[in-house]
């Protein structure tokens, strides 16, 4: 679980979500209801699954939070918008695990405090930085590959 700093919490104090994320709900619950009803064969996490389209819309809310834009990376410098900005374009070309977004679509499903979502945040963008292989660019010279 990520630590948010006081700094952190003055932020999320400073600008909180109020309704922002009141549109979202009732889709984020039928994505889960969908999710948790599929079969194990059921392609649930394929770019029609209305989970996926629901984490989507989920996280370009939180990308364009006032918040968003003040709270820091804690695996890379700049703002967290920049990283909501990678994971949905993650989840926009099919690259898209349910399980990974399930705890944050759960606490915004239940209205959870703007903390508790934040800190959600922080979690996934650890979490799936963790499973993310580095980048790799092609080597400009003697044939090795460079990770970043």
């Amino acid at each position: 679980m990520a630590n948010l700093s006081q700094d952190d919490r003055n932020v999320i104090a400073e600008y909180p979500s109020d309704q922002c994320l009141d549109q979202l709900r009732d889709p984020l619950r039928k994505g889960e209801q969908n999710h948790s009803s599929a079969s194990d064969y059921e392609a649930v996490d394929s770019p029609d699954s209305g989970a996926q389209q629901a984490i989507s819309r989920l996280l370009a809310t939180l990308m364009d939070h006032k918040a968003a834009l003040d709270l820091q990376s804690k695996i890379r410098s700049g703002d967290i918008a920049s990283e909501l900005f990678m994971l949905r374009k993650r989840v926009r070309n099919s690259n898209f695990n349910y399980e990974h977004y399930r705890a944050l679509s759960r606490l915004v499903v239940k209205k959870a405090s703007d903390v508790d979502i934040w800190n959600a945040v922080f979690d996934l963008i650890i979490t799936v930085s963790r499973t993310t292989p580095p980048i790799s660019i092609p080597a400009s010279f003697d044939s090795t590959p460079i990770t970043i």
